[in-house]
């Protein structure tokens, strides 16, 4: 078809939208707009999901839990060295939505018994 403009469907997967308020509010929904043409809004994690389809109720919505299946990482023999600290690794935004305040006084706690242990902090970026 000459002429003819071809779409490709396409999907959207994001976590969830924050709720703003005035220009950003403004802005946002001007971004987001095109996600009513989407095939289809994958949220990641149900309140993700609920919020895209209070948003755009005419896409087909669909959710994908924060959910890590960790049995294979658990299944690999280690050997460690029994006098070097336990590492702990974050890795990803350092704000509370994402649990560092929890980790930070769970550390700090673990730290307190006596524990040979170590935090390593990978930072994500804060405005993501």
């Amino acid at each position: 078809m000459r002429g003819a403009m071809h779409r490709t469907p396409w999907i959207f997967w994001g976590e969830r939208l924050c709720e703003n308020v005035g220009i950003k509010d403004v802005v946002q929904r001007s971004l987001a707009a095109p996600l009513e043409r989407a095939a289809a809004i994958v949220g990641i994690g149900r309140m993700a999901e609920q919020g895209y389809y209070r948003r755009f109720p005419n896409v087909a919505h669909f959710c994908i839990p924060y959910y890590c299946d960790l049995s294979a990482f658990f299944a690999v023999h280690r050997h460690r060295d029994p006098a070097a600290p336990l590492v702990f690794l974050f890795c990803g935004q350092m704000i509370a939505r994402k649990g560092i305040d929890l980790l930070l006084t769970a550390f700090d706690r673990l730290v307190a018994t006596g524990a040979n242990v170590q935090l390593l902090l990978v930072r994500g970026r804060p405005d993501a």
